[in-house]
């Protein structure tokens, strides 16, 4: 493949590839998370990894979308990789914070005032709805 044909996929070749770093960033803070607080498990390991993949074909379904719905004649103005890209990385963002959270009870507590879901020592977690 031709450099010059990669360009037509430029900007969600570079959504994607923040998209990836931020699954990166989640993954690697929910293991060290798990290996810090002694609760690593293989089949919750395997069960984000799915979820992860999950993520990841849901934003080449929106390239997908992005290239084969002009070709029918249906325009959108808006890019529906790009807005599943910034929906997955406001979810690592969450994600990676809470992990930080666990990890660094001090930090949770400043962490708390905008992510309410993140568990501190004292507390012993919020309760989901």
């Amino acid at each position: 493949m031709r450099v010059e044909s990669l360009l037509v996929f430029a900007p969600e070749l570079k959504a994607s590839v923040i998209v990836f770093a931020f699954i990166v960033a989640d993954i690697a803070t929910g293991l060290i998370k798990a290996v810090a607080t002694h609760s690593y498990s293989s089949s919750v390991m395997r069960e984000g990894l799915f979820h992860k993949l999950g993520e990841i074909f849901c934003l080449v379904f929106g390239v997908l979308c992005d290239y084969a719905l002009p070709m029918i004649g249906i325009n959108i103005p808006l890019s529906i990789a790009q807005s599943v890209a910034v929906y997955i990385i406001i979810m690592e963002i969450g994600s990676v914070i809470e992990n930080i959270g666990v990890l660094n009870p001090e930090l949770s507590k400043y962490l708390g005032r905008i992510f309410e879901k993140i568990e501190t020592p004292e507390e012993g977690g919020k309760d989901e709805k």
